[in-house]
């Protein structure tokens, strides 16, 4: 396989799953959940993510790991654009 064809596999791939993201998220919006920008809820996020990634990295889960991830990485870019 080349690598225009492995870019093409991926970028597919990248597509799906961000596609999933999106699903959980605003669906969790619509049920009213908010605060995943906010640098106070750091910590709970944190914990909600060690609870996840003990129940397995299976099916739904995996999406929802995947959500916390990126809600600590905007939290932690945050705070680094902050602190400059």
């Amino acid at each position: 396989m080349n690598i225009e064809q492995e870019k093409e596999k991926l970028k597919v791939v990248v597509y799906k799953f961000t596609a999933e993201l999106h699903k959980k998220l605003f669906k969790k919006i619509e049920e009213g959940y908010e605060g995943w920008n906010e640098i106070k809820n750091k910590e709970m996020i944190k914990s909600t993510l060690i609870d996840k990634l003990k129940k397995g990295l299976t099916g739904d889960n995996l999406v929802d790991i995947a959500n916390y991830c990126m809600f600590l990485w905007n939290i932690e870019k945050t705070i680094s654009e902050e602190n400059i």
